[in-house]
């Protein structure tokens, strides 16, 4: 008797690779292989970039606020000491230096401080003057203005004084004198009418 046996066959395909079974430590262990990968790239390429970024943000932060700090203490020192001043270890470069007193108009200038020269500023400050205009009903009365300076004459009348407080008499024959206060500012212009009405003698 002969024994027959079955033959089973299984198809063989060009380039295929053999059988690879996913385990649970296959996963594991890929998976921290891909985790030391990262944290060797953060701590060995990002963070000292990283690092490096923010240190130099700091210092040029350091460097602006050391310049705004010079600018303040530089404009300080000349807008709002008193005069005579005189400034040591100033930096070399340009300055905007502003004098400027109660009663007179502001000054202006541009100084250039340069190696082993020392300067010196002499500046005559300019009298601050407004307008005031003078009126009476009726017109044509006396006036006597005093303070800083004394006008006299007759109304109406438009005076350039120097700026202040000043006292206005106003005068009309037979009637009680009248005073009046002005007080001239800088950059503006004053109106004053005073009027004498029957009856009050």
């Amino acid at each position: 008797m002969w024994n027959s046996r079955k033959l089973e066959s299984k198809p063989v395909h060009s380039g295929s690779f053999p059988d690879f079974h996913i385990t649970p430590f296959r996963i594991w262990l890929s998976a921290g292989i891909a985790a030391i990968a990262a944290v060797g790239w953060y701590f060995g390429i990002h963070a000292p970039e990283q690092r490096r970024v923010e240190q130099a943000q700091i210092e040029q932060e350091r460097e602006e606020s050391e310049a705004r700090r010079f600018e303040a203490a530089r404009f300080a020192a000349v807008a709002l000491d008193k005069s005579p001043l005189t400034l040591w270890d100033l930096r070399l470069g340009n300055y905007s230096v502003r004098l400027r007193m109660a009663g007179y108009e502001d000054w202006y200038g541009e100084l250039e401080l340069e190696e082993n020269v020392f300067l010196e500023i002499n500046v005559t400050l300019v009298r601050s003057t407004r307008t005031v205009t003078l009126a009476s009903e009726p017109a044509g009365l006396d006036y006597a203005i005093r303070g800083e300076v004394t006008r006299t004459g007759r109304t109406p009348a438009e005076l350039s004084l120097p700026t202040g407080r000043y006292e206005v008499a106003y005068r009309r024959e037979g009637w009680t004198e009248q005073l009046r206060v002005v007080d001239l500012k800088r950059n503006e212009r004053v109106e004053q009418a005073v009027e004498f009405f029957p009856g009050s003698l």
